[in-house]
């Protein structure tokens, strides 16, 4: 081999971004962006929540895994167990 040859290979696996002919530039970038929209609807949900003003009193349902309005339960207790069990 004289100088002006190498020993690697030339198929050009690299454009001149830098990202490989496979798509694994334009893949992080969507990756990217999607991770951006979720964040930002997070965000949004969250602030929305915290200025909502709902001053309603909850609890833990009992007998579930959430919150649930203290009024409905105390309204009657004895419709929200015999739903509970159905």
């Amino acid at each position: 081999m004289d100088g002006s040859q190498s020993t690697g290979s030339s198929r050009g696996t690299e454009n001149r971004e830098g990202s490989s002919s496979d798509g694994t530039y334009k893949t992080s970038s969507i990756v990217k962006v999607v991770g951006a929209v979720a964040g930002l609807a997070a965000v949004a949900c969250s602030l929305a929540n915290i200025f909502s003003g709902s001053d309603e009193k909850t609890m833990k349902a009992p007998g579930r895994d959430y919150r649930m309005p203290r009024k409905d339960f105390e309204r009657d207790p004895a419709k929200y167990f015999r739903e509970l069990r159905k």
